[in-house]
């Protein structure tokens, strides 16, 4: 009589028939100068993230950090990863709020940040021995870097670090494949051989430290010469009468662009020109404010970027 044998199916899973090419994520630009673009992100980008951050003296007691970033934005992918890289304690806040953040980095041993110099300078002066580290990333380059890595770096105020994670401005295992669903981008930012072009303007000192400017797409172009908006944000930013501050560029027939502040003021004490006289004060003529438009608020990203596109679109709907 014959028999039947019962035979069980095993699925084989080959490590080597994936490659660290492979798409592992897709994080999205914050759309600050353009449309916004999906980023893809590879295995070997999420193996360098966690490359950048071995530590050579590993702690007895792993660190204990808190994120108020969001999640959907590469800075939480980011440190996500390098949390489960380095067993790190993480705290998660549902909804940023100042006071509930203070009271919980009080009682867990949290470390936090901050940026700008003026609000270092402020921060460092009620709480002297805080240390605070920054650093420098995009989307398409899977997160920081540069960033500063001591107590001694983090002295620097206003620069961002020194480079990190085996890479070469920029090209290495950090950097994106390309953009999703969008060639035209893509080679547009990621050259042939592999060079990824950041549109930032910077500098880095004679010890390797990294200082950003602003970005090139948003510099104004005030007859021929080039006004950082970022330089007249930090210093409208400092005036005691003006709560936030953004600043884009105003067409103008004869300069071909000026200027303009869009300023958040604290009370109805300070004017238009007050606001141009405060920056006039402190700048070459060719950055002096030309126009003052008050507004109720800034737009900006979940990440706190200013929106300046739709600044430019509500300015020229307004005046």
């Amino acid at each position: 009589m014959a028999t039947r044998t019962k035979q069980k199916h095993f699925t084989v899973f080959d490590r080597w028939s994936h490659s660290q090419l492979d798409t592992a994520a897709v994080m999205y630009s914050s759309g600050t100068t353009g449309p916004v673009k999906g980023a893809v992100l590879t295995h070997r980008n999420l193996i360098a993230i966690t490359w950048s951050y071995q530590v050579d003296n590993v702690r007895e007691i792993p660190s204990v950090v808190m994120y108020s970033v969001p999640f959907f934005h590469v800075i939480g992918l980011f440190y996500c990863v390098k949390s489960v890289s380095l067993s790190e304690t993480v705290v998660v806040m549902k909804r940023f709020d100042v006071e509930k953040m203070c009271r919980v980095v009080g009682g867990s041993g949290i470390g936090w940040c901050s940026i700008g110099k003026d609000m270092i300078a402020a921060f460092k002066a009620k709480f002297p021995d805080v240390e605070l580290f920054q650093s420098y990333g995009m989307t398409e380059t899977s997160g920081a870097i540069f960033r500063s890595t001591s107590p001694e770096e983090s002295l620097r105020w206003g620069s961002v670090g020194k480079l990190i994670a085996r890479e070469l401005w920029i090209r290495g295992p950090l950097v994106m494949k390309g953009y999703i669903g969008n060639a035209q981008a893509t080679s547009e930012t990621l050259v042939d051989d592999g060079w990824l072009r950041t549109d930032d303007l910077c500098y880095i000192d004679d010890e390797g430290f990294l200082f950003i400017v602003d970005r090139l797409k948003e510099l104004i172009k005030y007859k021929g010469y080039q006004v950082p908006p970022a330089e007249l944000e930090q210093l409208l930013q400092s005036h005691p009468e003006i709560v936030d501050a953004a600043v884009i560029p105003y067409p103008d027939g004869e300069a071909g662009e000026v200027p303009m502040a869009c300023v958040v003021k604290r009370s109805s004490r300070i004017d238009e020109a007050q606001v141009m006289d405060f920056i006039a004060k402190q700048v070459a003529p060719y950055k002096r404010i030309r126009h003052v438009w008050f507004v109720s608020s800034i737009p900006k990203t979940a990440s706190g970027k200013i929106l300046r596109k739709d600044l430019r679109m509500a300015a020229a709907l307004q005046l």
